[in-house]
């Protein structure tokens, strides 16, 4: 494989870099040894400081960690420059060997030697630091130089009195030096010097992620995210430009905004017209239904007038005919008078005929109250009957209730089914004394019974209300507690916080009654408590509040064997409480071991007090806890069941004797029957008789010939009476005639003025008629109206009915347009000044409709059209054909990596894995396939993922709009839309058998994380210096670590460093002396480290020099063999 040409590292230029004041050469593969303090990491952190500046280092990394914990080996730029000692004066300040001074640090990079030339291109970048003292700010040179850079280019000549002393080149000397001696440059920002060390005329790499990847190569710290490390560090950020995104879907969006716009107003100008035409339909049925009232009121007059008129003709008619009747019946009443009178004189001689005519007239007058007697005895037999059957139910069900239904008197039930009526209702009144007696007894019976049902039904109120305050975690009220509560102050009851533990469930209640009123004790917190003072100094009630801060205070605690052990809870308040309320009182098997103690007391509920005994009752009801509550639950819902089951039985027997009682007052057995009826029908027999002995009188004086003659005088008389009533009728009507004429001749007259009043009224109503009203129409309604059938009143109401109905609806329909016409103003400014919401025509409001739907909308929705093909496409251009290039180009890059990693190491071989994310599939489609990709023709594809594919370009407008928003970024980002790992694939296997860093890099041993952690950093630097064109690419190649292979096996690093020489990279790596013979023969520079130290009397240094020994390799590696 072709390696690379690379930018190397040939010098390191430390003067007055803690106790360093050397320029280092190093060549290739440089290792930097040495025991602990020697200065190794010291060395990198100039390295970092030159590459990184000043903002973006952070110091001693391997010693740190993270980089983030400050420990006691932290370091600082100033204490590098000043030489800290990391002890402190007696003022407590950092101790400095050197007060003030100027610190160079600096890179010599070396490029490949070109064809023809004798020596390379060099490049030197650094910094000039000056501190003018332990507190004052740094003063930074920030300097490249395109040559290499010697001590005298760095100090003043020296003076020839004082040959050993050398000086600085001040601050101005020094910018001078570089500029015009040098031919270098100096930069007045930092940020500058950076980007031009990275750019492609110089040293070339990714300034941004050296920023990121040089700190964590340094560290040599396990990577514990292997997907972001992928991510962020080797592969290359590259958000798509979506300025232009932006603006065309501003533009689309302010189209579609005047879309909707103009949309809302068409809606609202359509419900108008609508309205508006109901409200002229509505007019028009109005007025249809006022013409229908006139036209009925005309037809009606018609009707009288006409009737009228035709009564008048019948009565003058009928008087006529009267008159002719009336004188043939006095003609044939005086023939009928004359042949009765004739009879009657014949009749008169008679004796025996006069007396059997006295008698049949005296039975004739007998025959009707017998016949009305006769039909009351039938009716009182049935009533009678009917009150005894009754009766025997009602007794018979007395008893199966339980009463003693009996009656005193026996004889009188069988009374009532006597064959004589009066003697069955003379025995009523008794049998309603009776009834009243045995109406008392049930009324007695139930009443004791009703009182117990009522105090039942309190105590299952009383059960209800418990039951409600204890599921609400209450056992009696507490104002305080909910009035804290409801003011959003966290308060909580001890008795609800606290619980009994299991194993002393015997003791439990003697602990209710040790604890007592304490149980509602109301607990707050420290910043609530004044409020709750406040309140409880305004309430009556009995609860408890505690002071959390006095019992710190007291400091309680529980003594073994105590009430206090008996507790749990989890609540601090409550277990302070507990400690101080039951944390003295031991609990004691007998009454003999309460002297031990104290406080105690015994299960028997013997206390002792100091100087006091006393005897506890033991509480029978348990509320403490949530066993308590659910304990009491339980007690208070079976009492209320065992309530309920007496209240059911009590109501049962209740609701039967009710029953019955009411049955008999149904029945009406109290009822009496009064005494006139029974003395009237006791009458009948007696009349009866007198009826049969007139009858057996008539049968023995009556012959053929006295029948015959008293049959026609009966015949006669009533012919008689028939006429006189006739004569009588006609007489009445021939005398009313004339009355009733000038009566008839009025209402035709009246009738006419009426007609003719409608009819000028009908005239004026079809005057008023809407135009347009075409009279088929008016002519079709009436002619229903008048088929309908019904009274004219019936008509008229329902003609008014509709005409009413119709205003209503025509008033609630302009209302509703004037609505509707405010509302357009209020969403709609423009509609405020030349539209009137009260106007009556709708003219101007329907021309802007009509204008809308058949121009402007239609114009704008184009528009919007055509923004959102110009939104498509540049999001198709500049956001998914550019996601897609970068995701290309991600493979490419990971593919790439993996080539160059395929060698074992170790015992395994490392490959970057790199598959779909499953949760962008939407995007997935969009990128692959584009906004017009899909096929219109495969309906089944495109109706089963549109919502998908719309929902992630609604995800992708949002991203467009919220560069801000990191989790909306990640659709723009071509990194998240794969899922990446680092795969360990075990020598000789198949990747079924990888494991996965992403998963398992955290339960490996510290050894174990060394390789993979040294690939990916090769792959992350390959990032950060892969760039330009392979074939004249002049990149640099460094790699500095600390602390490197500290953990790893002799192989595994041979695996790692002939990796590092496939990627062409230049590695600066420090490591204690022990590693030296795992890694000297990839070495091509060996340096070590030593350090000397001078200190005075108390043991605090004064000298500190830092210097190097550059090591003979050849000759290493014979010593190391020996």
């Amino acid at each position: 494989m072709d390696r690379p040409q690379r930018i190397t590292l040939s010098r390191i230029i430390a003067i007055n870099w803690y106790g360093f004041r050397r320029i280092i050469d190093v060549n290739g593969l440089a290792l930097l040894c040495g025991e602990n303090g020697t200065g190794k990491s010291a060395l990198l952190d100039l390295v970092q400081f030159v590459l990184l500046g000043s903002k973006g280092t952070r110091f001693n990394r391997a010693a740190t960690g993270d980089g983030k914990r400050p420990t006691g080996r932290d370091r600082d730029l100033r204490g590098y420059c000043l030489c800290d000692t990391n002890t402190k004066t007696k003022d407590g300040q950092p101790r400095y060997l050197r007060p003030s001074g100027v610190t160079v640090a600096a890179l010599e990079f070396e490029w490949p030697l070109e064809d023809g030339s004798t020596e390379p291109r060099r490049e030197t970048w650094g910094v000039r630091v000056e501190y003018e003292g332990p507190t004052s700010d740094a003063r930074y040179v920030w300097f490249y130089t395109p040559c290499r850079l010697h001590w005298a280019d760095l100090i003043r000549e020296p003076d020839m009195t004082q040959p050993d002393v050398q000086q600085m080149l001040a601050e101005d000397e020094f910018r001078v030096r570089i500029k015009r001696d040098l031919q270098g440059d100096h930069f007045g920002r930092l940020e500058t010097y950076l980007d031009e060390m990275g750019a492609r005329e110089h040293l070339f790499f990714d300034r941004t992620q050296m920023n990121k990847t040089l700190p964590g190569a340094i560290a040599f710290q396990p990577v514990e995210n292997f997907e972001s490390f992928i991510r962020e560090n080797i592969l290359e950020p590259g958000l798509p430009e979506v300025k232009e995104v932006r603006r065309s879907l501003d533009a689309l969006r302010e189209a579609e905004r005047r879309v909707d716009t103009l949309g809302d107003q068409l809606a609202y100008l359509q419900r108008i017209r609508t309205h508006h035409l109901s409200f002229s339909e509505a007019r028009r049925e109005e007025a249809l239904f006022g013409h229908l009232r006139a036209a009925l009121d005309h037809a009606e007059a018609e009707e009288k007038f006409h009737r009228a008129d035709s009564d008048l003709v019948t009565l003058r008619e009928r008087h006529a005919e009267d008159k002719v009747n009336m004188e043939s019946a006095v003609r044939e009443r005086d023939e009928a008078k004359a042949r009765y009178d004739e009879v009657k004189l014949v009749a008169g001689r008679d004796d025996s005929l006069r007396k059997l005519n006295d008698l049949r007239r005296q039975r004739a007058d007998l025959m009707p109250r017998i016949e009305r007697l006769r039909h009351a005895s039938r009716t009182a037999h049935e009533m009678l009957n009917e009150r005894a059957q009754h009766w025997e139910e009602w007794l018979k069900h007395g008893q199966r209730v339980g009463l003693n239904a009996k009656l005193e008197r026996s004889d009188l039930l069988p009374q009532l089914r006597s064959e004589d009526a009066h003697v069955g209702l003379e025995a009523l009144p008794g049998l309603a004394r009776e009834y009243d007696r045995i109406n008392r007894l049930g009324e007695d019976w139930m009443r004791p019974k009703l009182e117990e049902v009522e105090e039942l039904e309190k105590t299952e109120r009383d059960l209800q209300y418990q039951l409600i305050s204890l599921n609400e975690g209450r056992t009696q009220a507490t104002p305080l507690l909910d009035n804290l509560r409801s003011r959003g102050h966290k308060a909580d009851l001890f008795a609800r916080v606290v619980e009994v533990k299991p194993e002393f469930e015997s003791w439990w209640p003697l602990l209710e009654s040790v604890l007592g009123p304490h149980r509602q004790t109301v607990l707050v917190e420290d910043d609530s408590f004044l409020a709750a003072w406040e309140q409880f100094q305004k309430t009556t009630s009995t609860e408890l509040l505690v002071s959390a801060d006095e019992l710190r205070t007291l400091k309680p605690v529980a003594e073994t064997g105590s009430l206090a052990e008996m507790l749990e809870t989890k609540h601090p308040v409550a277990q302070l409480l507990i400690n101080h309320l039951l944390g003295q009182i031991i609990a004691v098997s007998s009454s003999t071991k309460l002297k031990t103690h104290d406080h105690a007391i015994t299960q028997d509920g013997l206390l002792k007090t100091p100087g006091l005994r006393r005897h506890l009752s033991q509480e029978k009801e348990l509320t403490l806890g949530e066993e308590g509550l659910r304990r009491m639950r339980k007690e208070r819902e079976e009492g209320l069941e065992r309530v309920r089951e007496f209240m059911s039985d009590f109501r049962r027997e209740v609701h039967a004797v009710r029953s019955w009682l009411k049955r008999g007052e149904d029945h009406r057995l109290g009822e009496d029957a009064p005494k006139a009826s029974a003395i009237e029908l006791s009458q009948l027999p007696g009349l009866e008789a007198n009826e049969r002995q007139l009858e057996e009188t008539i049968q023995l004086l009556a012959t053929p010939e006295q029948d015959r003659q008293l049959q026609e005088m009966d015949q006669l008389e009533m012919r008689l009476r028939g006429l006189e009533q006739r004569i009588g009728s006609l007489s009445t009507a021939v005398t009313a005639f004339v009355v009733n004429e000038r009566q008839m001749t009025e209402l035709l007259d009246l009738s006419r003025e009426e007609f003719q009043s409608a009819t000028l009224s009908l005239h004026e109503s079809l005057n008023s008629l809407p135009r347009g009203l075409p009279q088929d129409e008016i002519n079709t309604v009436l002619k229903a109206a008048l088929e309908a059938g019904g009274t004219w009143q019936k008509r008229k109401d329902q003609a008014e009915y509709g005409r009413q109905f119709a205003h209503d609806r025509a008033e609630r329909t302009r209302r509703d347009r004037n609505d509707e016409r405010r509302k357009l103003a209020e969403v709609h400014s423009e509609y405020r000044h030349d539209f009137d919401a009260d106007e009556e025509d709708n003219a101007r409001y329907d021309a802007r409709c009509n204008d809308l739907e058949s121009h402007q909308l239609s114009h704008y929705r184009q528009i919007a059209e055509d923004r959102r093909r110009e939104w498509e496409g540049r999001l198709q251009s500049q956001v998914l054909d550019v996601l897609r290039e970068k995701i290309d180009e991600a493979t490419r890059t990971t593919k790439e990596l993996s080539k160059i990693l395929d060698q074992d190491i170790g015992r395994y071989r490392y490959r970057i894995s790199q598959t779909r994310d499953r949760a962008q599939s939407a995007m997935w489609n969009l990128i692959e396939n584009g906004l017009e990709g899909f096929n219109p023709s495969d309906e089944l594809f495109v109706s089963s993922h549109q919502d998908e594919i719309a929902k992630a370009k609604e995800e992708l407008m949002a991203a467009i709009d919220n560069p801000d928003d990191p989790k909306a970024q990640r659709l723009l980002d071509y990194r998240f839309y794969h899922r990446y790992d680092m795969l360990m694939i075990p020598s000789g296997h198949s990747e079924e058998a990888a494991i996965s860093l992403q998963n398992n890099a955290r339960k490996m041993s510290g050894g174990e994380n060394q390789a993979p952690f040294f690939v990916s950093m090769l792959a992350a630097f390959h990032r950060v210096y892969d760039l330009g064109r392979k074939d004249s690419r002049r990149n640099l190649g460094l790699v500095v670590m600390d602390e490197a292979f500290s953990k790893l096996s002799g192989d595994r690093i041979d695996d790692c460093l002939a990796l590092a020489s496939n990627f062409g990279l230049q590695l600066l790596l420090a490591f204690p002396m022990d590693r030296l013979g795992t890694m000297i023969d990839h070495a091509d520079t060996v340096i070590e480290c030593r350090v000397d130290r001078k200190r005075d009397g108390q043991g605090r240094d004064i000298h500190i020099e830092n210097w190097v020994v550059p090591w003979n390799k050849d000759k290493l590696l014979q010593a190391l063999a020996g």
